[in-house]
């Protein structure tokens, strides 16, 4: 789910729809293609990529493959599992039944769970939509993803999770939680009278005209279902592990395709779904008790790509890696769907480069310098940016990488001595030294700048 949250981050195919492009502005296609061809090999899982502005298709691609072993290339319509991208729907469901007065957002969640242990702490379904429950995320439980396979019934789940301790507060702090989308779905359960899966079906898809989007059961057999792929240790491609269904629900289930994606961006533009002021609210972030900004609003971060404003969010579930990306002041949406977690580059970047081109305003690649590997020696460690939630900073023999609790581990790439960049996604990191030269913190920097005292 969040942004690289695993659970809930010579084939080409291209369409294009002949139309004028802004008067003076070249024509990003052909640099686009480049681009993509970098990273996605062809014969290599790969992904479905779709850029539109305005109304009209600048890309519709597919690179690489859906099938290794059948050696059945990716076309563009073809169906992937969507991780966290899932979270964006839940919230257009929460926000259909606060609009039929059937809930609302400040009303505290033992309303309709009842049986919740909050204890003295006023967690809201606002607190769920924006992250800032406290609730720890089930998904960053030790030794979670061992048991991917495994199938449990709503209340078991939240029990793996119900009695851990509060990471903060409800209110004063952002942290990612997959458990709060997760009660989200039975939220819009007890508040609409019907199963999570048969409401968004209802409700959402089927006025959409998105017949091939829906909650990702593994048994049935869909025509153009892509094979979802990882790395194992030693770098070598292997097909995805199988999963349960019932673990990411709510914060991650679903399944689409690129063309499908298309029509819920253009239904966000109409009242189709939910009027002006309430969609509005989808997107505004939300403000933590000390009125500072998160960046977060409801399933999708609110950001900035070269002076504009966006909307997006990725998604990271066994084998599969999305993003999806808006810029609403030029009608751009890029969707990224990819079946391999261990390309070269992460679906958020690539959607990201693709919408800066969309725009006219492409990014400057960052360049890794050299340093002494010898450096990254003092920098190893644990660093808490949360209870529970660990940065692990490491250096194999003249690479440096960083991993998460619950998370991959990523390379880091240093800018200076003391910065480094992640090429997998959006994120940097600040190791700050102390007047005798250790390092007794680092930041990082990912939708705003947090800080992490080191541990280890």
């Amino acid at each position: 789910m969040s942004p690289r949250v695993r659970i809930w981050t010579s084939s080409l195919l291209v369409l294009v729809c002949a139309a004028s492009l802004a008067a003076g502005q070249q024509d990003p296609l052909p640099a686009m293609k480049e681009f993509l061809a970098g990273v996605y090999r062809p014969d290599e899982p790969g992904a479905a990529v779709l850029v539109r502005k305005d109304g009209t298709t600048l890309m519709r691609a597919g690179y690489g493959m859906a099938h290794l072993e059948l050696g059945v290339p990716i076309d563009p319509a073809m169906i992937f599992r969507l991780g966290s991208v899932t979270k964006q729907f839940t919230a257009m469901a929460v926000l259909m039944l606060a609009a039929e007065g059937k809930l609302k957002l400040e009303d505290e969640i033992t309303k309709y769970l009842p049986d919740y242990p909050a204890g003295d702490r006023r967690v809201t379904i606002a607190h769920l939509l924006g992250h800032t429950s406290g609730i720890h995320s089930y998904t960053a439980l030790p030794g979670f993803m061992a048991g991917i396979g495994k199938d449990y019934t709503p209340s078991e789940l939240v029990a793996l999770f119900a009695k851990e301790p509060f990471d903060f507060q409800p209110g004063a702090k952002f942290l990612y939680s997959n458990s709060g989308y997760f009660l989200l779905g039975l939220i819009i359960e007890k508040a609409s009278g019907r199963s999570y899966e048969d409401f968004l079906r209802a409700r959402i898809f089927e006025p959409l005209g998105m017949s091939h989007t829906g909650y990702g059961h593994m048994e049935p057999v869909l025509r153009g279902r892509v094979a979802g792929y990882d790395k194992n240790p030693e770098g070598a491609l292997v097909n995805t592990a199988w999963m349960s269904m019932t673990q990411p629900y709510a914060a991650g289930a679903l399944i689409s395709s690129v063309d499908e994606l298309v029509l819920w961006d253009d239904a966000l533009y109409t009242d189709k779904l939910l009027d002006g002021a309430l969609r509005d609210r989808m997107f505004t972030s939300f403000t933590l008790d000390s009125g500072e900004s998160t960046g977060y609003a409801c399933g999708w971060s609110v950001g900035e790509l070269q002076g504009e404003k966006t909307q997006e969010h990725g998604g990271g579930i066994n084998g599969f890696a999305t993003y999806v990306l808006r810029v609403p002041s030029q009608h751009v949406y890029v969707a990224v769907l990819s079946n391999n977690t261990g390309a070269s580059l992460a679906p958020g970047p690539v959607a990201r480069n693709l919408a800066a081109r969309a725009i006219g305003k492409p990014l400057v690649e960052k360049r890794a310098v050299s340093i002494d590997p010898a450096i990254v020696d003092a920098y190893a460690g644990d660093y808490e940016l949360a209870p529970g939630f660990i940065l692990t900073i490491s250096r194999d023999k003249d690479r440096f990488f960083a991993q998460a609790t619950g998370q991959p581990r990523f390379e880091i790439f240093p800018l200076s001595e003391t910065e480094f960049f992640i090429k997998a996604f959006e994120a940097g990191i600040t190791f700050v030294k102390e007047p005798d030269g250790g390092v007794a913190k680092l930041i990082l920097h990912q939708r705003g700048d947090r800080p992490a005292r080191r541990i280890r």
